[in-house]
């Protein structure tokens, strides 16, 4: 899920030495721009500050990512709990001693504000990024696009529009996919839609999110190993299982019943910027107790819509008779539908199409977007190493 480098140089420019026009290139006419998804504001730092710094300031502002900047303002790279949690403590660096450049993901793909939404989102899910860096038509770096919340912004919506607010979670599938069909009808209008089209857009909501939409059972697999912990185990041996599984963990007793859930925001938050050391700190005395869980019947969008309510990141799962079968993450369910290339991409493109066609692009702010920008800003100084932005249409989005 790190945001790779990628198609452009880190300079953000075409061969040719010149910056790619996002407004021309990467948006076709009558598209939302990037600037619609209300992307946050971002916590910034210099790429020459320790990792601990870096913690601290992400967990005072409560983000799991942060952009880092080098010392002429450039953007030089991003770091997220996930690499906290992987490329340091798994490794036995010491936070305090380390610089944040040495464990960042260096020059990440980047969108202009004007960038279609819709392409950003698309490459967001094919290339499995949860943050995605935005800059304006100068190259300065005006906010950070996180997928989580373009998703539960997008569920919103529906529900509002729809006033599916509390209504039946076994409709939610089927209501969801009318609501989008009648948004893209209402919006395309009827000499640009015919009855083939409407067949089409059906059919491929009921692929995706209908009747074969998967459940948490198939999503997490038969057979596989339980990504879990005993809640006596140190957070440095919880961060190498957690790398291994590369998403949260099951906190376990000596029982084997589920007593809490430990994830790479516990460890930024919890043991890195609170400056505990990962080899005497139980796993017990960091993780989040006694979570909610959900049934392996819960389809994707259910799931989803369950993480939407409560803001949630990672849902355990357990069977009717209490047996605890594996816990999901917010990517994992969305790039579940992402298999096959590029496809399960542009399911979650018409997805994030029906909602913005729902919502009319009448401003109204979800509750997502009215706490989206409480992280802080960032200097003019935060740009592109040339001062140009990357187009997400041609340099962000792989063939």
């Amino acid at each position: 899920g790190s945001n790779r480098s990628g198609g452009l140089s880190a300079a953000g420019k075409s061969k040719a030495g010149t910056a790619t026009s996002a407004g021309t290139a990467s948006r076709k006419e009558g598209e939302r721009p990037v600037s619609k998804l209300r992307p946050k504001a971002p916590i910034t730092a210099l790429d020459s500050d320790s990792i601990f710094d870096v913690a601290k300031k992400m967990a005072l502002n409560r983000v799991d990512a942060a952009l880092l900047l080098d010392a002429e303002g450039a953007l030089s790279g991003i770091i997220t709990d996930n690499d906290v949690t992987r490329r340091v403590i798994a490794v036995s660096l010491v936070s305090s001693d380390t610089l944040v450049s040495a464990v960042m993901t260096k020059n990440p793909k980047c969108v202009q504000s004007a960038d279609s939404a819709l392409d950003a989102l698309e490459m967001m899910v094919d290339n499995r990024f949860r943050h995605l860096p935005v800059m304006d038509e100068q190259g300065v770096v005006v906010g950070l696009l996180d997928v989580a919340k373009c998703l539960y912004d997008a569920i919103s919506i529906l529900e509002k529009v729809h006033g599916t607010d509390g209504a039946d979670e076994a409709d939610s599938s089927a209501v969801m996919a009318q609501v989008m069909t009648a948004a893209l009808l209402s919006a395309g209008g009827a000499k640009h839609t015919n009855t083939a089209q409407v067949q089409a857009m059906q059919a491929m909501m009921a692929q995706v999110f209908g009747g074969s939409v998967p459940t948490l059972r198939s999503i997490i697999g038969v057979g596989q190993a339980l990504p879990s912990v005993r809640h006596t185990t140190n957070i440095r041996e919880a961060c190498a299982i957690m790398t291994e599984h590369r998403k949260g963990l099951l906190v376990l007793d000596e029982d084997e019943e589920l007593v809490g859930i430990i994830t790479p925001k516990d460890i930024l938050t919890r043991v890195i910027a609170a400056d505990k050391s990962p080899d005497i700190t139980a796993v017990s005395s960091v993780m989040t107790p006694n979570p909610d869980c959900v049934t392996g019947d819960l389809t994707l969008l259910e799931a989803l819509r369950e993480m939407y309510e409560h803001k949630y990141l990672h849902l355990p799962v357990r069977e009717a008779d209490g047996r605890v079968i594996g816990i999901v993450d917010v990517m994992e369910l969305v790039c579940s539908t992402a298999g096959n290339g590029s496809s399960g991409g542009k399911g979650w493109r018409d997805f994030f199409s029906g909602a913005m066609a729902a919502n009319g692009g009448n401003g109204r702010d979800t509750d997502s977007d009215r706490g989206s920008n409480r992280s802080g800003g960032l200097s003019a100084a935060g740009k592109s190493k040339a001062g140009t932005a990357t187009s997400a249409g041609t340099a962000s989005r792989k063939e």
